[in-house]
C-alpha cells in the first residue's frame, strides 16, 4: 500500500485494454443492460452507428482497473468520478486509459485525477475527473513494516540556543533527529551547540529569525528545510523575561512585548512550517508553557498572560489541525536550572527546591525527555495534551 505523501502531483499512470465480443456478452450478463443498441447488430444497423456500440461505462470500468492497480493501488477508494463520453467505442477498439494526478488535498488524503480514454486512433472517447482518498494501514501494519534505518525528519527548534532549546537539541541529535537551531542574537553560543553536535555525530544547522516578524521566520524555515531535506516537527522554545513591575505601574507594552514573543512568535512560527507538514501528510508540534500557568505569583504578570495564552492557542490548534495528522501538544515545566532564572533571588530557587516533592529544580534534560517523547512515535496517539515537568508541585 502506498503512503499518501509519496504520491507526487503530475504522476501519471496508464492501462490498456482491447475490447471484444466476450466484455460485451459478460458486461450484458453482469449488469442487465440489454439494450439493443449494444446486442443486436441487425438493430444497431438502422440506427446512425450502423454497428453495436459497446456500453460506454464497460469501457470507464477500466478507470477503476487503473486506480485499484496502478495509481494509487491498493488501499484506493473511488469515491467520486465526473464523465463525458465524447465518441461512441466498438468491439476491436483498443482503449489507452491515462490518469493524472492534478490536486492532494491533505485534510482528506484524497487525490484528484484527470482521467482520459482514448482509442487506438488518438481520438478522446471518454473522460472526467476522479476523486480518490488515499486509506491508510492501520497502526499494527505499519509498525511493522518500518525499519530500524527509518529516515527521521527534521526538527526546527525555536530558540534552539536557549538552556532547554540547547539541550533538546543535543537529545534529539544523539537519537538521530535532524535539527535546526534557530536563534536571534545568540550566534557564537548557537555555533558551540552545533560543533557539538557534530561532534558526535548529529546532524545540526543554524537558522537565525527575529521570532515577532513573520517574513524572517518563513525564511528560516525554508532554509532549514532546504538544508535538512525534510522538516517533520516544530518545537517552539522561545520565552521573554520573567520578572516585570508591579502591576501599578505595568503599561500595556509589556503585555503586548510577552505576547509578541510568546504567541505571535507562535503563530509566525506555524504558518511558515504548515505548508510543508501539509505537503509530508503530517507533523508535530511542541509549544514550551511553565507551571506559572497553572500556580501563578505577582510578580511574572506579562510572563504568565502569554503563557496562558500561548496554551489557548495550542489547544485549539491540536483541534484544527488533527485532520491533516498534525499533533500539537504542550511541555510545562516547572523552574528549571537555566540561563532564564539566572536574575532571580537565591530564595526564590530555595522555595522551590523545599516545596517540590522531588525535592529539586528541574534540569533542562527532564523537560527535553518529555519533548522528544511527543515527537517520537510512542505519542502517536496524543494531542491537546499538556505534560507537566515539575517533580511534583503541580498536579491535575
Amino acid at each position: 500500500m502506498r503512503a499518501f505523501i509519496d504520491i507526487a502531483l503530475g504522476e501519471k499512470a496508464t492501462v490498456k485494454h482491447l475490447l471484444t465480443e466476450e466484455d460485451v456478452r459478460r458486461f450484458t450478463s453482469l449488469t442487465g443492460d440489454d439494450n439493443r443498441l449494444h446486442v443486436d447488430p441487425t438493430f444497431a444497423a438502422g440506427t446512425t452507428f450502423s454497428r453495436p456500440v459497446v456500453h460506454g461505462m464497460l469501457g470507464a470500468s477500466f478507470i477503476s482497473t487503473l486506480i485499484g492497480t496502478k495509481l494509487p493501488g491498493d488501499g484506493a477508494l473511488w469515491h467520486r468520478q465526473t464523465l463525458e463520453f465524447i465518441r461512441p467505442v466498438f468491439v476491436g477498439d483498443r482503449l489507452t486509459v491515462t490518469a493524472v494526478v492534478t490536486a492532494k488535498q491533505s485534510r482528506s488524503r484524497t487525490i484528484i485525477l484527470d482521467v482520459v480514454i482514448r482509442n487506438q486512433r488518438r481520438q478522446v472517447v471518454t473522460k472526467g475527473e476522479a476523486h480518490v482518498r488515499v486509506l491508510e494501514q492501520n497502526r499494527k501494519a505499519e509498525v511493522s513494516a518500518v525499519s530500524s534505518n527509518e529516515v527521521k525528519g527534521g526538527v526546527f527548534i525555536a530558540g534552539g540556543s536557549g538552556g532547554i532549546g540547547s539541550v533538546t537539541a543535543k537529545l534529539l541529535a544523539s537519537r538521530e533527529f535532524p535539527v535546526a537551531l534557530h536563534y536571534h542574537g545568540a550566534m557564537s553560543e548557537t555555533m558551540d551547540i552545533i560543533d557539538d553536535i557534530r561532534k558526535k555525530g548529529g546532524t545540526a544547522v543554524s537558522v537565525t529569525a527575529d521570532v515577532r516578524s513573520q517574513k524572517e521566520v518563513l525564511y528560516a524555515i525554508t532554509q532549514a528545510e532546504a538544508r535538512l531535506g525534510s522538516l517533520s516537527s516544530l518545537v517552539y522554545s522561545v520565552t521573554g523575561p520573567l520578572e516585570s513591575p508591579e502591576f501599578d505601574v505595568l503599561d500595556w507594552s509589556d503585555f503586548e512585548q510577552s505576547l509578541a514573543i510568546e504567541v505571535h512568535g507562535a503563530w509566525n512560527a506555524v504558518r511558515a512550517i504548515l505548508p510543508i507538514f501539509r505537503r509530508n501528510g503530517g507533523g508535530s508540534i511542541v509549544f514550551i508553557s511553565s507551571q506559572v500557568v497553572d500556580a501563578p505569583n505577582a510578580d511574572w504578570m506579562p510572563y504568565i498572560t502569554a503563557k496562558a495564552a500561548l496554551e489557548g492557542f495550542a489547544r485549539s490548534l491540536a483541534l484544527a489541525l488533527a485532520p491533516d495528522h498534525i499533533r500539537v501538544n504542550i511541555v510545562a515545566p516547572g523552574m528549571t536550572d537555566t540561563a532564564l532564572i539566572a536574575g532571580l533571588p537565591s530564595i526564590a530557587r530555595t522555595r522551590v527546591q523545599s516545596t517540590a516533592p522531588l525535592r529539586r529544580l528541574a534540569d533542562a534534560r527532564d523537560v527535553a525527555g518529555a519533548i522528544a517523547f511527543l515527537l517520537s512515535d510512542d505519542a502517536a496517539y496524543c494531542t491537546g495534551e499538556t505534560i507537566r515537568v515539575n517533580g511534583g508541585q503541580v498536579m491535575r
